[in-house]
């Protein structure tokens, strides 16, 4: 009896041992289940707060103040502009201002072009209007006197040719360009005194450059053997415009040929109502061949008024066989 109460007792211990164990089990789920039903909410809320204050509010951008269009001011009646004015980009006081352009390097001669005729030009703007100043010195007045002008017309065009020869002396032939005529506004060169329609004739505007354009021109033949005459514009003016001491040991003379050339002079035909100034440098010896001379051809500016010429040719004059 004793051993089978104590077998049943020990039963209901292991049985009553699980249920308990059951039941706390139940009761903290229910509690942990009740707690985040009560606590979820709040924490959930919390979160939401936090994340906003870490977030910064988005800046709605503003849209940018339209700038005033700047209207041109109406040109002074004054003033008299040679090329149009240039746009000036506005920017605002807080940027720096804009780093401005170089000037645009002009563009040289193509090397491969060898015009044998004269090139064709647009209608002449002049350049410039008026000869540009240049002394000379004594010497100017000196060659002026020589020539033995005799009227207000003979000197004007004394001195146009002094100062033409002055400038070619010193390589300024921005100088020499501006005496060109305005309205024909190109300027022909002629390795002899016989004017031909396929001499070189170059528009003013662009003689200047020519001393540093390295094209090779044909100027035109050689007396006697007929070959061409081709060298860039420097050689040319060496061999065949101021190819010795004019300056200084010339004779000037207006509308004179002294040397005893062979090729005909048509300068008179050419140009209607044209003057030659020439500058002649005598032989080395009594009868000599070695003799040149350098013509400067010119016309007036204006038919009716012949105290103011203008440049229209250069010719060289030589001994041909």
């Amino acid at each position: 009896m004793s051993r089978v109460g104590s077998t049943t007792s020990q039963g209901w211990n292991w049985k009553a041992c699980i249920v308990r164990c059951f039941l706390i089990g139940l009761a903290v789920g229910l509690g942990a289940s009740l707690g985040l039903l009560i606590l979820g909410p709040i924490l959930s809320n919390r979160l939401a707060e936090a994340q906003k204050q870490k977030t910064p509010p988005a800046t709605v951008p503003q849209p940018a103040a339209m700038a005033s269009p700047t209207l041109p001011l109406p040109p002074s009646p004054m003033a008299t502009p040679t090329a149009p004015p240039s746009a000036t980009p506005t920017h605002s006081p807080t940027s720096p201002p804009p780093t401005p352009t170089p000037p645009a390097t002009p563009t040289a001669l193509s090397p491969s072009a060898t015009p044998t005729t004269a090139p064709t030009m647009p209608p002449p703007m002049g350049y410039p209007p008026t000869p540009i100043p240049y002394a000379c010195g004594a010497r100017a007045e000196e060659l002026v006197l020589k020539m033995q002008p005799v009227t207000h017309e003979d000197e004007a065009l004394a001195k146009a040719g002094v100062v033409v020869l002055c400038a070619i002396r010193d390589n300024r032939w921005d100088v020499v360009a501006s005496y060109a005529h305005p309205d024909r506004g190109d300027l022909r060169f002629s390795p002899d005194v016989y004017l031909s329609p396929e001499d070189l004739s170059f528009p003013a505007d662009l003689v200047p450059g020519l001393p540093t354009d390295n094209t090779v021109y044909t100027w035109g033949t050689m007396p006697g053997s007929g070959m061409p005459i081709r060298m860039t514009f420097r050689e040319y003016v060496q061999a065949y415009v101021y190819d010795g001491p004019y300056w200084e040991s010339a004779q000037p003379g207006l509308d004179v040929r002294r040397g005893a050339g062979t090729v005909p002079d048509n300068h008179a035909t050419f140009y209607p109502g044209s003057r030659v100034v020439e500058f002649y440098l005598p032989p080395s010896e009594p009868g000599g061949l070695d003799w040149r001379s350098l013509r400067l051809v010119f016309v007036p500016l204006h038919p009716d008024t012949r105290t103011m010429w203008r440049l229209v040719a250069i010719t060289h004059d030589a001994w041909t066989p």
